[in-house]
C-alpha cells in the first residue's frame, strides 16, 4: 500500500504513515471546528510536495471568492495555483456534481482529468441525503461516488457536518469509507476553547488513538500529537546514559530506559502485581555489575527477592558475596544466616535512627568517595516509610535525600500508592519525580502507563500480558 502525506504538521504521525493512496476519508465536525481549512491544507500539501499532486475543492455552498479571501491569512494563494493548473475550486450544486462525475464523460470528470487530479475535497456530503427519496437510493449513490473515486485513484476527503448522534452511533458512511477523522471544539479552563482531532478509523494505518489538540498558526493547521510533554533537559543532559528496565515495550517508550541519576516512581494500587516490574529494573542493573540498595516492603522479603532474582538468572548468594546488594528491612522477619550481613534491620527504630543508618551506611560513603553514585540503584517504598514514621517525616526526608542522591548521580526507584496518602503529599511526590510509571488493575486486566518522563513522552495505557520468559510480562 502506498501512502500520501497529509501536508498537515503532526497529522501524518497520528495516522501512522499518511493517508492510503486512493482512499476516501470523512472529515466530520460541527461548524467552526476547522474542517475547511484542514481540507484545503491537505490539497496544498499535495501541490507543494516534490512530485506535485494537483487537487480540486468541490464546494456546494461557499463561493470560490470566499475561499480565496479567507485563506489569505495563511499565505495561501489559491488563484496562483489555479493558474498553474495545480488546483481547481469548483462551486456547483450537489446533484449536478454527482451526475457529471458519474457520467462517462461528464464535465466534472473532464475538469479533474484536465489537471491530472490526485486529491479531492467535497464540501459537504451532508447535502447528498436531500437528493434521494429513500435510504436505499442514497446508499446506492454514495457507493457509486466512493467507487468512482477509488477507480480513479484519487485520495479524497469528504467533509460532513456532525450531528447530535455522531459520538454515539457510527453512520452508514463511516462503514463505507476508508477513514474517519472527527474534529471538535471543547471548553478549556472555562473561558477558553480547544480544538481536538481524533482519527476514529483509517484502514491500513496504525493510528495513534485518542484526541489530539490542533490549532491554527500563520501557516495553517498544526496538530500536536497527544502523549507528549516538555523534555527535562537538565536531567537528560546530566547523563546521556540510560538504565534499561528490561521490559522491551517500556524501554521503547522511554527511548532506552530510565536516565541515569534520575528518580522514577512506580505508582501501583493494591491489586496490581508490581514485583516483576521492579525486579526486572533491579536485575538489569545487577547484571551490568552495578549495585543496589533495596528498601524491602511488607510484600517483599529477602527470600522473595532471592526467588525473584533467581527467575532472572541471578544468585542472591553470589550478589551478596560480591557486595552488590544491601537490604533495609523494617519488619521483624527471619533472615537466612548466609544473608544476615546484607540485611540491616530497622524494626521499631525511629525516623532519626533510620536517617542515621542511611547516612552511615550509604550517604557518608558517597561523600567520602568510597561509593560511586553511578554504580548504584536505590529502591524506596514510600508506604513502608509512611507506616513507620508518618507522612510528615517522609516528606521532610525525601526533600533532603532525593537532591542528595541526584547530586551523586545515584538512580532511584520509589514505590508508591497515591490512594494511600494525602492529596498534598501525592502532589509533592509527583513533583520530585523525574518520571512516573503507573500500574493498576481495572476489571480483569492489569495496565501500565508512563504518566511522566524526563524524555518528554507519556504513553497510552498498555495491557500487561503474562510471558513465560524473563521479564515475565509483555506490554500490549
Amino acid at each position: 500500500m502506498n501512502y500520501v502525506t497529509t501536508g498537515i504538521e503532526g497529522l501524518d504521525q497520528v495516522v501512522g504513515k499518511g493517508l492510503p493512496e486512493g482512499s476516501v476519508t470523512i472529515i466530520e465536525g460541527a461548524p467552526g471546528t476547522g474542517k475547511t481549512n484542514l481540507s484545503l491544507q491537505f490539497l496544498l500539501g499535495g501541490i507543494e510536495q516534490a512530485d506535485k499532486q494537483p487537487g480540486a475543492y468541490i464546494t456546494f455552498e461557499e463561493l470560490p471568492e470566499q475561499l480565496y479571501e479567507e485563506t489569505k491569512s495563511f499565505g495561501w494563494d489559491l488563484r496562483a495555483y489555479e493558474k498553474q493548473n495545480l488546483l481547481r475550486v469548483i462551486c456547483l450544486s450537489p446533484d449536478i456534481f454527482l451526475e457529471e462525475l458519474l457520467k462517462t464523460n461528464g464535465f466534472v470528470t473532464q475538469l479533474l482529468d484536465e489537471i491530472g487530479c490526485k486529491r479531492l475535497v467535497i464540501d459537504s456530503i451532508s447535502l447528498f441525503r436531500y437528493l434521494s427519496d429513500n435510504e436505499h437510493d442514497y446508499r446506492k449513490t454514495f457507493y457509486s461516488l466512493r467507487n468512482s473515486l477509488r477507480r480513479k485513484k484519487i485520495t479524497s476527503l469528504f467533509i460532513k457536518e456532525a450531528d447530535a448522534h455522531s459520538d454515539q452511533n457510527a453512520t452508514f458512511e463511516q462503514f463505507v469509507v476508508d477513514g474517519v477523522i472527527s474534529l471538535k471544539l471543547d471548553p478549556l479552563q472555562q473561558i477558553y476553547r480547544k480544538r481536538t482531532l481524533e482519527v476514529k478509523k483509517m484502514r491500513g494505518c496504525a493510528i495513534e488513538e485518542g484526541e489530539h489538540i490542533f490549532n491554527f498558526n500563520d501557516k495553517g493547521v498544526k496538530v500536536v500529537p497527544a502523549l507528549s510533554m516538555i523534555e527535562d533537559k537538565t536531567t537528560l543532559n546530566a547523563s546521556d546514559r540510560f538504565l534499561p528496565t528490561g521490559i522491551t515495550g517500556l524501554d521503547r517508550i522511554l527511548h532506552g530506559g530510565i536516565p541515569e541519576g534520575s528518580m522514577y516512581m512506580i505508582d501501583t494500587n493494591s491489586k496490581a502485581n508490581y514485583r516483576y516490574l521492579l525486579a526486572s529494573i533491579v536485575a538489569e542493573q545487577l547484571k551490568k555489575g552495578k549495585k543496589a540498595l533495596v528498601l524491602l516492603t511488607h510484600a517483599l522479603s529477602t527470600m522473595d527477592f532471592e526467588a525473584l532474582l533467581g527467575l532472572f538468572g541471578l544468585s542472591l548468594h553470589d550478589l551478596i558475596k560480591n557486595d552488590q546488594i544491601l537490604f533495609l528491612d523494617f519488619y521483624d522477619r527471619i533472615v537466612p544466616k548466609e544473608y544476615e550481613n546484607a540485611v540491616i534491620n530497622l524494626f521499631d527504630q525511629t525516623g532519626e535512627e533510620f536517617n542515621s543508618v542511611m547516612h552511615s551506611n550509604f550517604i557518608s560513603l558517597l561523600k567520602s568517595g568510597q561509593y560511586v553514585g553511578d554504580d548504584y540503584l536505590v529502591t524506596i517504598d514510600s508506604h513502608t516509610l509512611i507506616s513507620s514514621f508518618g507522612e510528615d517525616f517522609v516528606i521532610d526526608y525525601l526533600a533532603k535525600i532525593v537532591p542528595t542522591l541526584k547530586g551523586f548521580n545515584v538512580s532511584s526507584i520509589m514505590l508508591n500508592n497515591y490512594r494511600q496518602i494525602s492529596e498534598r503529599n501525592a502532589s509533592y511526590f509527583e513533583r520530585i519525580s523525574d518520571g512516573i510509571i503507573k500500574t493498576w488493575v481495572d476489571g480483569r486486566y492489569q495496565f501500565v502507563q508512563v504518566n511522566k518522563s524526563a524524555q518528554g513522552v507519556i504513553s497510552k495505557p498498555l495491557i500487561v500480558e503474562n510471558s513465560q520468559q524473563a521479564p515475565f510480562i509483555e506490554l500490549v
